[in-house]
C-alpha cells in the first residue's frame, strides 16, 4: 500500500482491473508523460506496458 500524507483515501484499482470490467480503459499519452515526471509509472501498476 502506498502512503501519502492526504486527509482522504484515494481510490485506485491495481491491474486496472475496474476500468477494464467497466470498459473504460483509453491510453492517452500526455498523461502518461505527466505520471511518470510524479513517479507513477502506469504501465508497471496496472500490469500493462501499453500504459493504459
Amino acid at each position: 500500500m502506498r502512503q501519502n500524507t492526504l486527509s482522504f483515501p484515494i481510490l485506485s484499482h491495481v491491474k486496472d482491473r475496474g476500468g477494464k470490467a467497466l470498459g473504460l480503459r483509453f491510453i492517452c499519452p500526455t498523461l502518461v508523460e505527466h505520471y511518470k515526471q510524479l513517479k507513477n509509472e502506469l504501465p508497471m501498476f496496472n500490469d500493462d506496458r501499453a500504459g493504459r
